[in-house]
């Protein structure tokens, strides 16, 4: 990835030299000023969630959420797949998730896949839809892309909010019933 990064660069500055050589230098500068300003921008609303997301671990709140999520967890997953432990990872991962805050949520993540594994190192059913899941990201309130928006200028960010619930329950729903097909089929059930 490294290597393909690079190649890019050169070949972006390279046609910015020969076709404007006096931006070559402002623009890097400006391309870096601009990173560096999303990177704190994201560090922020990161810090925010995760901060409340620990307040909310100290809570009755995952408890609570657990026992809302089970039906639809146990709808998706399937009875006697998830146990106890992985149903409080998988309810918080999914809360953060749906809450929009992905990226802040891959530590919860990665203990829901070690609880979900147990001892074993292949990856089962209840692991690929949890994957599947986090990817296509069914999210209710995109803070990120909020975040974004709003760092960027734009008077409205929440208008992503309609789109980004059609797009993303769609995505999620097409996601869970191929993997419901594939890996039953993969698995001779």
């Amino acid at each position: 990835m490294n290597k393909i990064w690079l190649i890019v660069c050169t070949i972006c500055i390279s046609i910015l030299t020969i076709i404007n050589p006096t931006n070559v230098l402002p623009s890097l500068f400006n391309a870096t000023h601009h990173a560096i300003e999303l990177s704190f921008t994201l560090l922020a609303s990161y810090a925010i969630w995760l901060g409340l997301f620990e307040i909310i671990k100290q809570t009755r709140i995952p408890t609570i959420m657990a026992k809302i999520l089970s039906p639809l967890i146990t709808l998706i997953y399937g009875k006697n797949t998830i146990n106890k432990e992985t149903l409080h990872y998988l309810s918080l991962s999914m809360s953060s998730n749906i809450l929009g805050t992905g990226g802040a949520s891959t530590a919860l993540s990665i203990k829901t896949i070690e609880s979900m594994a147990g001892e074993s190192t292949k990856v089962n059913f209840a692991i690929t839809m949890f994957v599947v899941i986090n990817a296509t990201g069914l999210q209710i309130l995109p803070t990120t892309i909020i975040t974004l928006l709003a760092s960027m200028g734009d008077t409205n960010p929440g208008k992503i909010i309609i789109p980004s619930l059609i797009a993303s329950t769609i995505s999620t729903i097409i996601g869970i019933i191929l993997v419901k097909i594939f890996v039953k089929r993969g698995n001779g059930s």
